[in-house]
Order: C-alpha cells, then sequence, then structure tokens
C-alpha cells in the first residue's frame, strides 16, 4: 500500500493558486526566483533534468514548439521549467540548456529549488518521479501544465506523442479570456 503524504505548502495550493505557495528556486543566472513573480500571466510549467537524454529532450522540443505555434498566433506566455534533479543541476546547467534550445531568456525560467521544494512542485502538478539508484536517473512523467493568470492548473499535456495542437489552442483560449 503507498501512502502520499502531501507537505503543507501542497495542501495550501488545493484551495490556492500555485502563485501562493511559497517555494523557492534559483534561476539558470544563479538569481532567486518564485512562481509569485509571474503572478497575472499564464505559465506554462514542468519539470526536467538537465542530464536526461531520453524523455527531456522530447519535452524541450515539444515545449519550443508551443512557443512557436503561440508567437505565430501573436500570443506569448511565461515559460517554467523545474529541476527534478536539484542536487546535480546548478544554474550553469541550466543555463546551457536555455542556450542549447535558443529560449528567450525573457520568457524562459529554468529554475532549481531544494529538494523538499522540488517535491512539493512535483506533488502539485501531480508530476511523479523517483531517481533509479543504480545510475541516478531518473523515472518521470511527461506532463506539461498550463496554469491561468491566477496560477490555477488549467490544462495537462501529457505523454510525448499526444498532439501540442489542442494544448495550444487551449492557451490561447485561455489568454483571451484574460484580457
Amino acid at each position: 500500500m503507498a501512502i502520499l503524504v502531501l507537505s503543507s505548502h501542497a495542501r495550501a495550493a488545493t484551495d490556492d493558486s500555485l502563485y501562493q505557495v511559497p517555494l523557492e528556486f534559483v534561476d539558470e543566472d544563479a538569481r532567486s526566483f518564485t512562481l509569485a513573480s509571474l503572478a497575472n500571466s499564464p505559465v506554462i510549467i514542468t519539470m526536467a533534468y538537465t542530464r536526461c537524454k531520453t524523455a527531456c529532450p522530447i519535452t524541450m522540443q515539444r515545449l519550443k514548439a508551443i512557443d512557436q505555434k503561440l508567437t505565430e498566433s501573436g500570443k506569448s506566455v511565461q515559460f517554467v521549467v523545474a529541476s527534478l534533479d536539484p542536487e546535480r543541476d546548478q544554474p550553469s546547467d541550466l543555463k546551457s540548456l536555455e542556450k542549447k534550445y535558443g529560449v528567450d531568456e525573457s520568457r524562459w525560467h529554468l529554475v532549481k529549488a531544494s529538494e523538499q521544494d522540488t517535491r512539493t512542485l512535483s506533488q502539485l502538478l501531480s508530476y511523479s518521479y523517483r531517481k533509479n539508484p543504480g545510475d541516478g536517473e531518473f523515472h518521470h512523467s511527461n506532463v506539461i501544465v498550463l496554469l491561468n493568470s491566477k496560477g490555477e492548473m488549467v490544462e495537462r499535456l501529457e505523454g510525448l506523442s499526444s498532439p501540442v495542437e489542442p494544448f495550444v489552442e487551449k492557451i490561447i483560449e485561455t489568454l483571451e479570456k484574460a484580457s
């Protein structure tokens, strides 16, 4: 029997916005970062790690495709990619990943948190992961989440092969409701 224990931060977010959960991150430039800094903005958020050779590169390509489709439609949102390997992922690793994918640094935030805040974020996003003790690689979900401008989860894109178009349509709908 598995028991899921949520931290007090996770419990608080079930009633409130993710923007209200006091998670503390460090970004790719080694600066302090919080989700609260994105309040009033729709956000696409996921988790990944820089040493991943399989799923995370696909997720990053999917994020880039979403960003390109939004740009083509004249829309833009903020992106947050939170490390699920805060022990090894350092700001310099996040910066390298940012450069590798050529993302817009003004709208993309590659971040890491403490182990506890990483676990809390994963619980809030219903993103599961576990480290393989043998090789240090992670088995993890492949989920991209859309937060509305209030920080509420409004849409999920799950898996690596589901089409991004319906997700992009939901993002555009969310942006139009916000304006």
